[in-house]
């Protein structure tokens, strides 16, 4: 089951992209804290601190505190027309949201333009074409024994 929230401005965010990204430590994302170059690994105390991933990071939490923060206006709005307002905003808060979403998308355009983005998405390109071309291969080889059995 996918989880769609849609904000009023009609900007998805999907609970797998919030999933996609490593939260707590375990094996997977340990090779973050380490960096090997040749035979000589770089083990710093602390975690390395990647520019990019500290700007994917921020644009994603950005990315859903802008949609809640949307989310809880429109619902405000809906609460405040039956009489019953529990929150108040800022009279320029729906301007400030639409500003914030537009500075987000600005963030979002420029890791979609690295070199690094276009590298990961060529490599995961790649991997569901080889997905997919196994699975061709097995389908086509499962066909093949059934067509054999069945003679």
């Amino acid at each position: 089951m996918q989880i769609t929230l849609t904000s009023r401005r009609g900007s998805p965010i999907q609970k797998n992209r919030i999933n996609e990204v490593t939260a707590h430590a375990n094996v997977i994302s340990g090779e973050s804290t380490f960096r090997k170059s040749g035979e000589i690994v770089h083990a710093p105390f602390f975690d390395i601190e990647d520019e990019y991933f500290v700007k994917t990071d921020l644009w994603l939490i950005s990315s859903v505190a802008i949609t809640l923060m949307d989310f809880f206006f429109g619902v405000a709005g809906n609460v405040d027309r039956g009489g019953r307002s529990v929150v108040e905003f800022r009279a320029d808060f729906q301007r400030t949201i639409v500003g914030l979403g537009s500075e987000n998308e600005k963030l979002r355009a420029e890791i979609i333009a690295s070199e690094r983005y276009k590298a990961a998405m060529l490599k995961i390109t790649q991997r569901k074409e080889a997905a997919s071309d196994e699975a061709q291969r097995t389908d086509a080889e499962t066909e093949r024994t059934s067509d054999a059995r069945g003679r």
